[in-house]
């Protein structure tokens, strides 16, 4: 879209995505992402809209439609 590469949901997955989890947690400029490290990812930039993808081991997290995209194998030890 407007020449920037965006990594969006397919239609079909509207009914799983979510608006927050347990593992992402939003902070003042961004949000971070706790799953399989010592240290947490952290995604700095303005979030105006966060979809999250959980399905079984993956999560997938959506940031403005698109503009960035994180996936991860959740580690269910």
């Amino acid at each position: 879209a407007d020449g920037v590469l965006r990594a969006a949901p397919v239609g079909e997955a509207a009914p799983l995505l979510a608006g927050e989890d347990p593992l992402v947690r939003r902070t003042e400029g961004g949000f971070t992402l706790s799953c399989n490290w010592e240290t947490p990812m952290e995604y700095v930039g303005r979030v105006e809209k966060l979809e999250i993808l959980r399905d079984g081991p993956v999560l997938e997290v959506f940031v403005n439609g698109g503009e960035a995209n994180f996936s991860t194998w959740i580690d269910r030890e």
